[in-house]
């Protein structure tokens, strides 16, 4: 990280400053208790290559959730290109079930 982080705010289209670090930290606490109170049915889509939420991340935060529950992997990254069809067709089949 450039060194002004410690010093300040990061500036440019956005401003970031130590606020919103601190807080980044705190994401991760916040997910698992997302988990623990969840009483909603949950699909999860993760890309196999994705390199923004890592996959086993992902796995963690679904054997926390309560059922219903669906983890769909498909082969790709974190946009999911590749298997735009694929995801719709698991999104459209879980939500004429749940929803």
């Amino acid at each position: 990280m450039p060194a002004s982080i410690e010093h300040g705010n990061i500036k440019g289209p956005w401003e970031i400053n130590q606020i919103f670090f601190r807080e980044l930290r705190g994401v991760d606490d916040e997910i698992g208790r997302i988990a623990d109170i969840c009483q909603t049915p949950v699909c999860i889509f993760q890309g196999d290559s994705d390199n923004k939420v890592m996959p086993e991340d992902t796995k963690q935060f679904f054997i926390k959730l309560p059922g219903p529950k669906k983890l769909v992997t498909v082969h790709a990254g974190h946009d999911y290109a590749g298997a735009e069809q694929q995801v719709l067709t698991e999104m459209l089949a879980w939500f004429s079930k749940y929803v």
